[in-house]
């Protein structure tokens, strides 16, 4: 069953983040890249955190697509908990998680029936969430070339930092045109996309009546602006991130659209948040299996 407005949300959520981290993650050897590496350490070596985030999706100044999460992270505990929101512009669909007791459980709003699942999907290592490979890195950054140039960092009278990577016309390597091109092309289309296992089946019946009219790019595809920004508290952690995305293109009738998608992301709790649960007792409940092979990065 194909679920568009599901696909254009993980396509474009997706593209946002590899744009992120691939941005920062070549920044070697410069003071915006030394600081922010050391927050992103800190922020994934927490026992435990809050984070809060909205994103959207525009097309020509038209909002297409948005939502939200909130989302609560304990590493030792191995919990987690949270609630996402997308708006299509006409209804909203919220979907409940958590991960407690060694089980994974979801709630649509569509349904008050709450999926079981066991043997929850490996998503941290050693009790913490799994890193990129050493090699990984490296090749994204011979790709990005002289990108690590242009990050910044300033340094506030109260300890806290920001910084910064915007891009835009020729500062913007191949590679993120490439990559760029290729989401957008895409998310005007499910054909070309995947959910997997793990999560085709879970959702609610209604949901593939979610229509997202989001143009499919097909000429000219080019990425144009590219803004990264992130505080770092004086904990030298993420206090929040942000990323703007802007992508233009023509559709097959020769129509120009310009993409944009906004994300800002919040943490807070550090070391101090505990997951949310939920009572099951009384509650309609439907075991279901567990498809994902979800093992993240391989660690050597």
């Amino acid at each position: 069953m194909r679920k568009k407005w599901l696909s254009a949300g993980a396509v474009v959520g997706l593209g946002a983040v590899m744009l992120f981290a691939s941005g920062y993650s070549v920044m070697a050897n410069t003071s915006g890249y030394e600081a922010y590496k050391s927050a992103f350490t800190h922020t994934q070596g927490a026992d435990s955190m809050a984070s809060h985030v909205v994103w959207s999706l525009s097309d020509n100044g038209t909002k297409m697509l948005s939502g939200t999460a909130d989302m609560k992270v304990n590493h030792v505990k191995q919990a987690m908990s949270m609630t996402a929101a997308v708006d299509d512009g006409t209804r909203t669909h919220t979907m409940q998680t958590y991960r407690q007791d060694g089980k994974m459980i979801l709630k649509s709003s569509d349904s008050e029936v709450y999926r079981v699942m066991d043997q929850v999907p490996q998503w941290q290592h050693d009790g913490k969430a799994a890193q990129m490979p050493q090699a990984a890195e490296q090749v994204i950054e011979a790709l990005m070339g002289n990108i690590k140039d242009l990050a910044t960092v300033e340094t506030g009278s109260d300890g806290t930092k920001e910084a910064e990577l915007h891009l835009s016309g020729s500062q913007i390597p191949a590679v993120v045109n490439a990559v760029g091109s290729l989401i957008a092309s895409k998310a005007g289309s499910a054909d070309g996309w995947s959910h997997g296992a793990a999560v085709q089946g879970h959702l609610p019946a209604g949901s593939s009546d979610w229509k997202v009219d989001l143009p499919k790019l097909t000429e000219e595809i080019k990425v144009e602006q590219v803004d990264l920004d992130a505080k770092i508290g004086k904990n030298d952690a993420l206090a929040n991130q942000s990323a703007e995305i802007r992508v233009s293109g023509k559709d097959a009738a020769g129509a120009a659209h310009v993409l944009t998608f906004q994300l800002k992301a919040d943490f807070s709790g550090y070391n101090a948040t505990t997951p949310d649960r939920v009572d099951l007792a009384g509650k309609q409940t439907e075991q279901v299996e567990n498809h994902g092979d979800r093992k993240g990065w391989k660690h050597h």
